[in-house]
């Protein structure tokens, strides 16, 4: 064999031996994460957060009292929630009875998050109005009640599931100390990296939370899953009892880098003046450290909650997020706002503060006002936080009694369901399905219903009928439900999934167990399909 053959043999053999190294290599660190998701991208959708933190003494797992209560207890005149959940839709085995009394003299219930059946009813909510999806909400500070946090995540996954809605992991720092006596412990820095990457870790070996198939519902961004980490450069909490940002460099990194479960998308949750180094935000080194780290994630999401006034969403508001858009576009990073509805803390402060949400206009005005400045992605607050009245879902309108010098909140003359709806609004928005006006667009109604109809107790069912049709219009029912909420906006597409039956000369019948639920129609265009009016009707037993 001549030499430049045998140079030849040993050049393939070396070729397929790193090939083979690092073939190994990569089998031994492969990322734990399927390869994408039902939901790719943060970009054109709106995510809430869920606290998903209330607990109930029969809950089964809580055992106690959780975020309803304060100091004094859950009873009349003493509280940490602003507004009465809406139980109208809870089955029997949701509902906690509590101390408080309706004007009637019967009793008030409240729910548990533990209870599957409640979470699925939320994202239920979530798909029917339009919600994207929801960023579960993970406190440090409650790490010591992983049972109870793994048991609602669990519940949300699922639920995300089966409703197509996106789901992503938020920790929260708050809380969080790495310091003794005003100095920084480098240990207590790497265990607190440890502690939170560990926990990331045991969700995904435990739920599968990122490894549920490429259809999956948890949210990516970037082609990545998106985590999120927040409460960075806020002076309140990087003080003598806090943390520094060395602490989320290290996670970030981790996040990013870890070669099994890293290859994350990241998203930081930051203080609103980020860009001045001023009022809620840090200075100093530390503010230089921050701004290197912000420049290496995907996302950052300012605190904008309680922040800005109804008559500065157009000037100061406008002003900060245009530049804050401007900032992050020509450093590559993706921007979202916290849109709030408003906040009330007459309860849980007990310091009569109340930040009103003016009918949904202050939402309306602050929607409107950060898709005009170029934001893509909306993060509409909270869900469910009825601590600081900052919810979206629904409430009770006619809440139970609190005490003689204040009440439990309402929406007003707004129907229970009035938040859902003008969040949906402000998702098709941000998808460029509408421009925003200075008024909310109409909500179909059962005066502008031009078809006739009739239900009939048969003594053994419900009999319905079509009596007559308005020319160029069809009629669609949905299944029987609970409470007669649902309309629609005037001119949106029928939402196939919910509105999928036709109503024709044909009779349709209902059995008499479906006695006291409700029948919801739209009326469409014949040719567009879109939708002209809603009414509800309900079976009622002779």
């Amino acid at each position: 064999m001549g030499k430049r053959n045998t140079i030849e043999i040993v050049r393939i053999m070396l070729i397929f031996m790193v090939f083979f190294i690092f073939t190994i290599t990569q089998s031994l660190n492969a990322n734990v994460h399927s390869k994408t998701s039902a939901h790719t991208s943060y970009s054109g959708i709106s995510m809430t957060g869920y606290q998903g933190w209330f607990g109930t003494p029969d809950d089964g797992l809580t055992n106690e009292w959780r975020h309803y209560n304060n100091s004094q207890g859950f009873k009349p005149g003493a509280a940490s929630i602003e507004y009465w959940p809406d139980m109208r839709e809870a089955d029997e085995d949701e509902k906690c009875k509590t101390k408080f009394f309706f004007e009637d003299g019967s009793p008030a219930y409240v729910f548990s998050p533990v209870n599957p059946k409640t979470v699925n009813r939320h994202f239920k909510w979530m798909k029917e109005y339009g919600i994207d999806g929801a960023f579960m909400q993970r406190f440090r500070s409650d790490f010591s009640l992983k049972p109870v946090m793994n048991k609602i995540l669990g519940n949300a996954l699922d639920a995300a599931n089966e409703h197509n809605r996106a789901i992503g992991l938020m920790y929260d720092l708050t809380g969080l100390n790495i310091k003794v006596n005003g100095v920084v412990s480098e240990t207590k820095r790497a265990e607190e990296v440890e502690n939170i990457f560990n926990d990331w870790k045991n969700l995904i070996n435990t739920l599968g939370l990122t490894t549920g198939g490429d259809d999956q519902a948890y949210l990516y961004h970037n082609g990545k899953p998106l985590i999120v980490l927040w409460g960075l450069g806020f002076k309140s909490r990087h003080g003598d009892k806090g943390y520094d940002v060395q602490l989320w460099i290290d996670l970030v990194d981790k996040f990013q880098n870890d070669p099994d479960y890293g290859g994350c998308s990241v998203m930081l949750g930051i203080a609103t003046y980020w860009r001045f180094a001023d009022r809620d935000c840090i200075s100093g080194n530390e503010y230089k450290k921050m701004m290197d780290l912000i420049k290496k994630v995907d996302i950052i999401k300012p605190w904008h909650t309680s922040r800005f006034t109804r008559d500065k969403m157009s000037t100061d508001f406008k002003k900060l997020i245009t530049d804050d858009i401007a900032w992050c576009n020509a450093n590559g990073i993706g921007y979202t706002p916290t849109i709030s509805p408003g906040i009330r803390e007459k309860i849980l402060r007990g310091r009569g503060y109340e930040l009103s949400r003016e009918d949904g206009y202050y939402f309306w005005d602050m929607s409107k006002t950060a898709i005009e400045a170029g934001v893509k992605m909306l993060y509409l607050g909270m869900f469910d936080e009825i601590d600081e009245g900052t919810q979206y879902y629904k409430i009770n309108n006619n809440p139970p009694f609190y005490s003689d010098q204040l009440s439990f909140g309402t929406y007003g003359s707004n129907p229970e369901d009035h938040y859902l709806w003008l969040a949906g609004e402000a998702t098709r928005a941000v998808r460029g399905e509408f421009e925003m006006g200075t008024t909310f667009r109409k909500r179909a109604n059962r005066s502008d219903f031009k078809s006739e109809l009739k239900i009939t107790d048969t003594g053994t069912g419900y009999k319905m009928e079509l009596l007559s049709k308005k020319a160029g219009r069809k009629i669609y029912y949905a299944d029987p439900y609970k409470v007669p909420d649902g309309a629609p906006t005037v001119g949106t597409i029928r939402d196939e999934s919910i509105y999928k039956n036709e109503l024709t000369s044909e009779i349709k019948i209902f059995e008499e167990d479906q006695g006291g639920l409700y029948i919801r129609f739209v009326e469409v265009n014949s040719e567009t399909d879109e939708i002209i009016s809603f009414r509800s009707e309900n079976l009622i037993t002779n």
